[in-house]
C-alpha cells in the first residue's frame, strides 16, 4: 500500500467540513431483499507483536525481526518532516543476512508512507496484508526504536476449538507452526500462501486441510460461505470444479482439487453434525461426480485429461512436480470411487433414495474398475508408493480383507524403508 498523508482531507466526516468541491452522490435502485448476513466471521486484528530485535544487514539496511512468521501488517508511530517517505519491505526469511525476497517472486510486499509533518503520526495499512517475520525499513527519520513499530496479526476471527500439547517440544512447535499457518491463510478465503504473488483459494489445499482446520477452529461458517462460492463457480463449467475459488485462472476438473466439492462439506458434517451443509451443497456434489462419471465413461476409470496427481511429491524433479511416484491416473480414479461413495452415503442421510441407489452403483463400478486395473490379486499396487497404498486403504478400494492387510503391510515396509521421512505429496 502507498499512502501519502499530505493528501488527507482532514475532518471530512464532520458536519462543518467545507465540501463545496465535492459532487453529489448517485442513488441506485437496488432491492434490499438480496442482502444477507455473512455466514462466516469477519477478518479482524487479533493480536499484536513487538519486535524482538532491530539490526543492520551486511549492506547496512535496517532490519526489524518480530521473532514469529505471521500474517498481517505493521503499525508505526513516527515523527518527521512533511514529504519524507518511509518504505517498509516484508519477507519471511533472511538470505545471507539480507531481506529474503526471492521466494516472493513478483510480489512487492512493500508499503510506503509519506509523512504530513507537524507531530507524531500513526499509520497502519488498510488495503493489504503480508506474510512476514522480517521488515526492512528505509527512510525512517532518526533512530528506529522497538516501541515505534508493531506487527498486527489479522485473520478471519474464528472461535478456537482444538488444542494439542505433549512432552516433546519439537512436536509442540510443529503444532504451533500449523496453527499459525492456518491463521495466516484464513482471511475470508482459504488460501495456499499469504506472502508471494499467489494468495488464491486452491481447492486441493483446503480439501486435504479441512479435517485439521475443523479441529483447531470452528470453520463451519467460514467454509460454508466458501462452498457457496464454489457452487457458483462450478455452475460455469457444467459441474466441473475450478482449481481455485474464487476462480481467477479458468482451469478446472482435476482430481483431489475438484473433490473439495464433496469432501469439504462431508468433513464439516462429520465435525459439526449439521445436515444443512449437506442439503445446501448436495447439488454441487452430484454435479461434480456426474462430471467425472462422464469423463470416465463406460470403463469407470478416470484416465484422461489434466491431473495434478500427488502434487509436490518430494521425490519428483524440482522442474517437473508432476512426476510423482504415484501416477495421476491412480489418484484420479481413486478419488472418483471415493467421492461417488460419499455422495451415495450423503444421499442416504438426506433420505434421497433414488440418488443413493444411483451413486452407490457408480461407486461400486468405479471401485471394481480401480481394483481390476491398479491392484494385483496379492494386494500390491501398480505404483509401489506410499500414496497409492494409503489412498486405496483409506478409500476402501480393496476387494478382500486379505488384500487390504497385505497392502497395509507393504505400506509399513515403505515407511520404514524411507527412514520415516515423508515421501508423499498433497494427496498422500
Amino acid at each position: 500500500e502507498t499512502y501519502d498523508a499530505q493528501l488527507e482531507l482532514g475532518d471530512w466526516s464532520e458536519a462543518d467540513f467545507e465540501d463545496d468541491g465535492w459532487s453529489g452522490v448517485r442513488v441506485h435502485d437496488q432491492p434490499l431483499t438480496v442482502l444477507e448476513a455473512p455466514l462466516g466471521p469477519p477478518v479482524r486484528r487479533t493480536e499484536t507483536l513487538s519486535p524482538v530485535a532491530i539490526t543492520q544487514s551486511p549492506s547496512g539496511k535496517t532490519l526489524v525481526d518480530f521473532g514469529q512468521n505471521l500474517v498481517g501488517r505493521l503499525s508505526i508511530r513516527v515523527q518527521g518532516e512533511a514529504g519524507q517517505t518511509i518504505t517498509l519491505r516484508h519477507a519471511e526469511v533472511l538470505e545471507h543476512g539480507e531481506l529474503g525476497t526471492r521466494p516472493l517472486r513478483h510480489a512487492e510486499a512493500t508499503d510506503r508512507y509519506t509523512l504530513r509533518g507537524g507531530g507524531v503520526e500513526t499509520y497502519e495499512p488498510f488495503f493489504t496484508f503480508h506474510g512476514f517475520r522480517y521488515v526492512e525499513v528505509e527512510g525512517w527519520p532518526g533512530a528506529l526504536t522497538l516501541d515505534a513499530i508493531t506487527a498486527v496479526v489479522i485473520h478471519s476471527d474464528m472461535v478456537r476449538t482444538g488444542w494439542f500439547d505433549c512432552s516433546d517440544p519439537m512436536l509442540n512447535q510443529l503444532h504451533q507452526n500449523v496453527l499459525w499457518g492456518m491463521r495466516g491463510n484464513f482471511l475470508d478465503v482459504p488460501t495456499d500462501c499469504p506472502q508471494r504473488d499467489e494468495r488464491i483459494g486452491w481447492t486441493g489445499d483446503i480439501q486435504v486441510f479441512t479435517p485439521t482446520a475443523a479441529f483447531l477452529y470452528d470453520v463451519s461458517g467460514f467454509l460454508a460461505s466458501w462452498l457457496r462460492d464454489l457452487a457458483i463457480e462450478q455452475a460455469k463449467f457444467n459441474g466441473s470444479v475450478p482449481f481455485v475459488v474464487p476462480d481467477i485462472m479458468g482451469g478446472n476438473g482435476a482430481a483431489a482439487w475438484g473433490d473439495a466439492a464433496v469432501v469439504v462439506p462431508w468433513v464439516l458434517y462429520q465435525r459439526y453434525g449439521d445436515l444443512a451443509i449437506l442439503e445446501t451443497q448436495f447439488k454441487s456434489m452430484c454435479d461434480w461426480v456426474d462430471h467425472v462419471a462422464g469423463v470416465a465413461g463406460e470403463n469407470y476409470l478416470w484416465d484422461s485429461g489434466f491431473q495434478f496427481g500427488d502434487w509436490l511429491d518430494p521425490s519428483a524433479p524440482p522442474d517437473n512436480p508432476f512426476m510423482a511416484r504415484t501416477a495421476g491416473v491412480i489418484v484420479a480414479s481413486a478419488y472418483f470411487a471415493y467421492s461417488a461413495a460419499l455422495v451415495a452415503q450423503i444421499a442416504d442421510l438426506l433420505g434421497r433414495d433414488e440418488a443413493h441407489q444411483r451413486y452407490a452403483e457408480i461407486a461400486a463400478k468405479a471401485k471394481t474398475a480401480f481394483a481390476n486395473e491398479y491392484i494385483t490379486p496379492a494386494g500390491r499396487m501398480m505404483c509401489d508408493a506410499e500414496t497409492a497404498y494409503a489412498m486405496a486403504i483409506m478409500f476402501d478400494l480393496f476387494d478382500t480383507p486379505e488384500q487390504r492387510q497385505r497392502a497395509g503391510d507393504r505400506l509399513a515396509e515403505l515407511v520404514r524403508g524411507s527412514g520415516y521421512q515423508i515421501r508423499t505429496g498433497f494427496v498422500g
